[in-house]
């Protein structure tokens, strides 16, 4: 229940949907990851 309130708080303050917030972290992750892999390289 508390999971959902916090996910309805930051669609409020983002302006974004859950789908939209979802895709954003996913490429901030991947984006992250490349970045790690490069460095190891």
């Amino acid at each position: 229940m508390l999971g959902y309130i916090k996910l309805e708080k930051l669609k409020f303050a983002n302006k974004m949907n859950h789908f939209a917030m979802k895709t954003r972290i996913y490429n901030q992750a991947l984006k992250a990851a490349f970045k790690e892999l490069s460095s190891l390289k």
